[in-house]
């Protein structure tokens, strides 16, 4: 007899390590090397990228490890505290509570039969949509309200320009390549909020996903996507990142995070953790986007 055909879609479980109990591994029995100006074991198994980020041999089987400490007898599942697969911690925004733009400062335009603002950092498609222009670098808004006292990450209504407070972003500050991500300003009724700054990236690296769908502006390159599962990055420029600036989120080396402590903003939702993965984008299942310029 035939089998039945079924619909039953193929999943895995995915048991992955909690503990931030790392075992280190013996320096003393590895040639020793530098990394970002400190020390660290070199062994066999381990791959230096072209821009300088160690991590281990992707082409290699079996890896036997010499380490200094055991790990943890309460557990039963660890990790290396080197070279170990990259890692950030994604802090995206929470709140509802966005702060306006000063429809008085900006040029005045229409969208879908509304007015808006229209300042010189807006990009235009070819359907109509309006959003940021990814090629700009810093951008300074002007708005007609502060974000809320209570908020340490907000945006703009118009746009979603993120907002971040100053004394959030002085956690990180000096992780942040100036030359990537550009700290803007804000000001109310013409005054520089002093307590307030933006956070932008041109063409930031793409963060991936194992399902869902893309569209990109044609004009600017902006990234418009929806995410169902399995967000990641592929991009090689990220190994050397220490703080991302993509969408809307903000991303944060994982070791970095988690050796200053770094708490999520106020208004922002707990951080998720996000690998460096090339090998899923074989993976990937992309999805056809929406036709945003029909209408019904």
């Amino acid at each position: 007899m035939p089998r039945k055909q079924t619909n039953a879609i193929e999943a895995w479980l995915r048991y992955d390590v909690r503990t931030p109990d790392c075992v280190p591994l013996d320096r003393e029995a590895y040639p020793g090397d530098v990394y970002e100006g400190r020390p660290v074991p070199w062994p066999p198994w381990a791959c230096r990228a072209p821009d300088g980020g160690i991590h281990k041999d992707s082409r290699i089987g079996q890896i036997d490890v010499h380490i200094a400490t055991p790990p943890k007898k309460k557990d039963e599942i660890s990790w290396t505290c080197e070279f170990q697969v990259k890692a950030w911690l994604c802090y995206a925004c929470r709140t509802a509570n966005c702060a306006p733009l000063d429809r008085d400062l900006y040029a005045a335009g229409v969208y879908e039969g509304r007015p808006i603002p229209l300042p010189p950092w807006v990009c235009r498609s070819p359907d109509g949509g309006l959003h940021k222009d990814n090629r700009v670098g810093q951008i300074d808004v002007h708005l007609s309200a502060p974000p809320k006292i209570k908020d340490e990450i907000s945006w703009t209504c118009d746009f979603g320009v993120r907002l971040i407070s100053r004394r959030w972003l002085e956690q990180i500050e000096d992780l942040i390549d100036p030359s990537k991500t550009f700290v803007g300003r804000a000001f109310l009724k013409g005054k520089e909020l002093t307590d307030w700054v933006t956070l932008h990236e041109p063409s930031p690296p793409l963060l991936m996903m194992r399902e869902g769908w893309r569209k990109s502006c044609p004009i600017c390159g902006q990234d418009n996507s929806v995410m169902y599962s399995g967000m990641f990055f592929a991009d090689p420029t990220t190994l050397g990142r220490r703080v991302i600036v993509s969408g809307d989120d903000i991303f944060v080396r994982k070791e970095d995070a988690e050796a200053r402590g770094l708490k999520p903003p106020a208004g922002g939702f707990k951080p998720v953790r996000i690998r460096y993965r090339p090998e899923w984008v074989a993976q990937m299942r992309l999805r056809d986007p929406p036709d945003f310029t029909s209408r019904t």
